[in-house]
């Protein structure tokens, strides 16, 4: 076996569930009655509840090759959020009818898979847009609660291996010889060198469970009002050093009219003003 052969999101696929099951499975398995609208998912079947007057829920179907502890890591980790930061913009378990955090349906090939339902929350992706300098310092701040809320929080789960983090790139080095354009192979491998040379410095940074996915599609923001509406996407969390929740939205956002240095000093100006950041 291959030394990546078992990190988490280089396997599994979303199940295949169709909308009029999905409507099925939320009127009774959680009582909520909506229109189903299908949402994109790397793993998870995910659909928009949308009933006749209110936000809804988003119901997910679980893939049945996911380990049952991530999914538990996922919904344990939100209600422990919304004990510690209950102003924090970000999912609420919903529970089932009969008070579960998840039930179990039965797919078209008779193989069970959790269902689990989280509240929707309204707001436009980032992704869709360029922010301004305030909004940046807003993203960071947000980020900054968020591993300010899961400090002292643990689970099992957190443990895995997962592809994205970037402590596993001495793994994933070997794929490089597969990007064709030479140009982007040298800068990629050059990439690599550089930060697997400073792995042994991670070990000494401020270390919990944290988000790891704080990116421009896992942030919903209200443009007008400049304020950060929805965190989302929990199913990449490790337990890593906590400068890696900065690291993602200060490398991945873009400002309006900023260079890509000026967008990232603003996402950790704003960061540092909610929690500070220690010397490395």
């Amino acid at each position: 076996m291959t030394p990546h052969a078992n990190l988490t999101a280089l396997a599994g696929q979303a199940p295949d569930f169709s909308a009029d099951r999905a409507e099925e499975i939320a009127r009774d398995l959680f009582g909520i009655e909506g229109a189903p609208h299908a949402l994109s998912g790397e793993r998870d079947r995910n659909f928009h509840i949308a009933p006749a007057k209110g936000s809804g829920i988003i119901l997910k179907i679980i893939d049945p090759s996911e380990d049952a502890d991530v999914i538990d890591l996922q919904i344990a980790c939100l209600q422990h959020i919304a004990r510690t930061d209950p102003t924090l913009p970000v999912p609420r378990v919903i529970f089932t009818r009969d008070g579960r955090s998840r039930g179990f349906v039965k797919g078209p090939d008779g193989a069970n898979h959790i269902a689990y339902a989280l509240s929707f929350l309204n707001g436009e992706l980032l992704e869709d847009i360029y922010p301004g300098e305030d909004l940046l310092n807003e993203v960071g701040s947000a980020t900054a609660r968020l591993g300010h809320a899961l400090r002292g929080f643990f689970h099992k789960a957190a443990g895995r291996r997962i592809a994205w983090d970037p402590r596993q790139l001495v793994n994933l080095r070997q794929h490089v010889s597969l990007i064709a354009e030479v140009e982007t192979r040298d800068l990629v491998e050059r990439a690599f060198e550089r930060f697997i040379a400073r792995l042994p410095r991670l070990s000494d940074l401020r270390a919990q469970i944290i988000h790891h996915d704080c990116h421009p599609g896992n942030i919903l923001i209200d443009a007008k009002a400049g304020r950060v509406t929805g965190l989302l996407d929990f199913g990449d969390m490790i337990h890593g050093p906590l400068i890696l929740d900065l690291a993602v939205p200060a490398a991945e956002i873009r400002g309006a009219g900023m260079s890509v240095l000026d967008s990232a000093c603003a996402v950790i100006a704003g960061y540092q003003g909610a929690v500070a950041l220690e010397e490395a």
